[in-house]
């Protein structure tokens, strides 16, 4: 039996994901399938020799993994090499990639079933604004935290940012999104919702989450036997990277200013994914 990838964008409901294949008795790999595989690091040669050897030269081949970097590339061998070094039994790997039809092909081909999780935008942003204030060892948690308002820290991670010797560049959050969200028309993944499948503590509904869970399990080939103990122990805030969890959270955080530049950006990132 072949692994799973559990891809979404970040902030997307990746534990929910994740959980529901743990529930499952599926492991998690100790592997993340994203820039961390392609982003040199600081002042350490051995791994940025390393890193050196998977990167693709050549513009025209490669596959994107990086969501926040569109034109990185690796090279497709090694991609599909490491997967299968991790993907062997019941086993899951979570990623963060962003979509093209040349990564989805070398996943069809080789028969590496990928789950999608996709949720509505701006609770996404919603989301992501927290966990950078939350964590006090991000790397924009200091530039995040010195403006004054959420309002602001909201259009800085509309706008993305990469000045600064301590800030990792974020894209503009409605490009590297558009990015992403095309895994959800993918004919091979299996996509589930965010609203539908957190249930009813996370202000979902009983049956929808029941009917999201049915579809993931036969895109899995699972026995639905264990849906009810399943279902009852999906929602879980235990995890680091939980906050609220719910849906909707962005009509008390968004000011109207914010939510004006929301749709103004994200109007042209879809432009461009066209």
């Amino acid at each position: 039996m072949k692994g799973i990838i559990a891809n979404s964008f970040p902030k997307s409901g990746t534990h929910l994901l994740t959980r529901i294949l743990e529930l499952s008795a599926y492991k998690q790999s100790d592997t993340h399938l994203s820039r961390s595989l392609i982003l040199y690091g600081p002042r350490n040669f051995i791994r940025n020799w390393k890193i050196a050897k998977r990167i693709e030269k050549k513009p025209d081949r490669g596959l994107k993994i990086d969501i926040e970097a569109s034109d990185r590339r690796i090279k497709e061998k090694w991609f599909l090499a490491e997967i299968s070094s991790h993907l062997k039994g019941q086993t899951f790997v979570q990623a963060h990639l962003p979509y093209s039809s040349r990564l989805e092909e070398a996943l069809r081909k080789y028969e590496i079933k990928t789950l999608y999780i996709h949720r509505n935008p701006k609770d996404v942003l919603v989301s992501l604004k927290n966990y950078i204030l939350k964590q006090k060892n991000h790397p924009n948690h200091e530039m995040l935290t010195s403006l004054g308002s959420d309002e602001q820290r909201f259009i800085a991670l509309l706008i993305g940012f990469n000045e600064g010797s301590n800030v990792t560049m974020m894209a503009p959050f409605c490009e590297k999104y558009c990015r992403s969200i095309l895994w959800k028309n993918s004919a091979y993944v299996c996509s589930v919702s965010f609203e539908k499948i957190i249930g009813q503590k996370g202000g979902g509904a009983f049956e929808k989450q029941r009917e999201e869970l049915a579809r993931l399990f036969d895109y899995l080939r699972i026995s639905k036997t264990e849906m009810d103990r399943v279902q009852t122990l999906v929602f879980n805030t235990k995890s680091n990277t939980f906050h609220k969890g719910i849906i909707g959270q962005w009509h008390e955080e968004f000011t109207p200013k914010v939510n004006e530049v929301f749709e103004r950006h994200m109007e042209a990132a879809q432009l461009k994914c066209i």
